[in-house]
């Protein structure tokens, strides 16, 4: 992965043993890139990354070819308004899709706005998530304590 995109500037796992090991502290140093680890009780920051892979999965299980599913999946916008490919390339993909030859030239998403359109998004979501499963505030609710 680093030879075709690079060296990032930091890498986040999860505490798997893989990636524990002196090893990984060392090819780390190496390449110049900070690694840091999710917390091993606390799955809910890996959520992200292991939702995407069950995605990919139950895409490939179901797909007679796998690597028009990959390209499908890649040429897909997100919630966003870009594609894998645009925010990766700087461009949309060629597909089976008939697609118009401007359509696909280079066009480098701004940052700034990827970055406003996933707040955005990530809020509407706890928006809609605390509707449904919130308190109301001054509502009446019944606590016990305990000496233990």
């Amino acid at each position: 992965m680093f030879a075709r995109h690079g060296i990032p500037e930091t890498v986040v796992t999860d505490n798997g043993p893989q990636f524990s090991g002196g090893d990984m502290k060392v090819f780390a140093a190496d390449y110049g890139f900070d690694h840091v680890t999710s917390s091993p009780r606390y799955p809910q920051s890996n959520g992200e990354a292991k939702r995407a892979v069950q995605t990919v999965k139950n895409l490939l299980k179901r797909a007679a070819d796998p690597y028009r599913a990959l390209l499908a999946y890649r040429a897909t916008p997100l919630s966003n308004g870009y594609s894998p490919a645009q925010l990766l390339m700087g461009r949309r993909l060629r597909t089976t899709l008939p697609t118009f030859p401007a359509a696909l030239e280079p066009d480098i998403p701004d940052l700034r706005k990827v970055q406003r359109r996933e707040r955005e998004r990530r809020w509407m979501d706890v928006s809609n998530y605390n509707q449904r499963h919130g308190m109301t505030l001054g509502q009446p609710e019944e606590v016990s304590f305990s000496d233990e």
